[in-house]
């Protein structure tokens, strides 16, 4: 939530807040009852120079240090998970993840295209390369088809250990050696697919590795092509320059000639009309005269030909400015894809990645503490859940779901809720 207040500015000369003074300004404004609505709402009001002050100046340490605030902490954020902000900004993310998948689709090709039409202008010796990125754009699309299967698997795990496995482990009916069974069995479903995740993310991080080192050599070449371009608009526009004085001078003696010619206001009217009117009048008037009309004629021929190489320098500069947008327009798509797609879709499918492998760590420990080691202690995650009601797989899986989702739609695909397989015994 952005605030309408703007952020103070400072002007030169002008003494900057303290951290301390800052610091009150910001936990006064959000007050006694804080939400991370109203955090997110006061930081916006907030100068960058403010901010650098509080980033410089705050304290590397945790706000805690006992175990009771650490658990204090992680039970707030636990419950956190379930509000709205927290829903609609994994909402929010899942979107941000699925757009991105869709413009790499698209860029893989079209910045194959914009290099070819950069050839044109020079070989840029970068065609090869972006081919292979083309061909890469059909990697990029089994990589996603990969990360959408393993992200329908992995919501499908959360949720089961939530909902079923859990509330089985507590169930003090049920005999001890099924509980262990059971649990033995989800890690071992789990760790298959956390394989299929592994791969999923190691080949993405491959094909972001090898474009991240095209990009500068790109950079490179086309910020030097720029210069050239740009110098060649100075060129033109210094010829331009000249171009125009002898359009001016030759103008000025075809009005010397018109004066001359004596033509009265209705004929100086017919003359001034544009186009070879002026020119026609002239030749008439002289050849009443019986006088030659040769020097007005090449006087017009002259002008038509100056305008003609005026008109065709200003076209070469039109030219140029569209090849270097071009230029821009490819620099600017590959910088996106390297800064912003893919390391988003990245992100996404490191959460697949990081998923798997907290669940298989609270299972195994849950495992543990349901074998008796001595010194296993209740696990954290099973404590939260039986105490807070905090099921943070089920929520995460929603996101993850969304993700899958949004995969489909991009590979035009149909996705199909994964449904949680109630039985335990298989």
């Amino acid at each position: 939530m952005a605030s309408t207040c703007p952020p103070p500015a400072y002007t030169a000369g002008t003494a900057l807040p303290s951290y301390d003074e800052l610091m009150k300004r910001f936990n006064d404004r959000v007050g006694a009852n804080p939400t991370p609505e109203k955090y997110l709402e006061v930081g916006d009001t907030f100068s960058l120079q403010e901010i650098e002050i509080l980033v410089n100046n705050g304290p590397c340490e945790p706000p805690f240090t006992c175990p009771e605030d650490a658990k204090k902490f992680r039970v707030s954020a636990g419950k956190g998970l379930s509000s709205k902000i927290t829903l609609d900004a994994l909402k929010q993310g899942a979107e941000e993840a699925t757009n991105a998948a869709q413009r790499l689709r698209r860029m893989f090709r079209e910045l194959h295209d914009k290099v070819i039409e950069i050839d044109q202008i020079e070989v840029s010796g970068f065609e090869p390369d972006m081919r292979k990125f083309q061909e890469t754009g059909k990697e990029f699309e089994s990589i996603l088809s990969g990360s959408r299967a393993v992200a329908t698997q992995i919501s499908s795990f959360g949720t089961r250990l939530d909902k079923l496995i859990i509330p089985f482990v507590m169930d003090e009916e049920l005999g001890l050696e099924d509980k262990k069974r059971v649990v033995r069995q989800f890690i071992d479903g789990a760790k298959g697919h956390e394989k299929s995740a592994k791969n999923v993310q190691t080949k993405l991080l491959s094909l972001q590795t090898r474009f991240i080192s095209f990009v500068p050599r790109f950079d490179s070449w086309a910020q030097r092509k720029e210069g050239d371009l740009h110098e060649s608009i100075r060129a033109i526009q210094r010829m331009l320059e000249f171009l125009q004085g002898e359009l001016l001078k030759i103008e000025e003696k075809i009005r010397v000639v018109q004066g001359i010619m004596g033509l009265s206001g209705a004929l100086m009217l017919g003359a001034l009309a544009g186009g070879p009117v002026g020119l026609i009048l002239g030749i008439f008037g002289f050849i009443g005269v019986t006088a030659s009309a040769a020097i007005l004629v090449s006087y017009y021929r002259k002008r038509s030909d100056v305008q003609r190489q005026i008109l065709a320098k200003e076209n070469e500069i039109e030219e140029i400015r569209k090849e270097i947008q071009k230029i821009q327009d490819a620099r600017a798509g590959i910088t996106a894809l390297r800064d912003e797609y893919l390391p988003t879709i990245n992100d996404s499918i490191d959460i697949l990645h990081s998923y798997w492998q907290r669940i298989i760590g609270d299972a195994q420990r849950l495992l543990e503490y349901l074998s008796g080691a001595e010194d296993i202690e209740i696990p954290e995650y099973l404590d939260d859940y039986i105490n807070e009601g905090i099921a943070v797989y089920s929520s995460i899986a929603e996101y993850i779901k969304d993700f899958a989702r949004g995969i489909s739609g991009v590979l035009g695909e149909e996705f199909i809720d994964p449904p949680v397989d109630s039985n335990l015994f298989d």
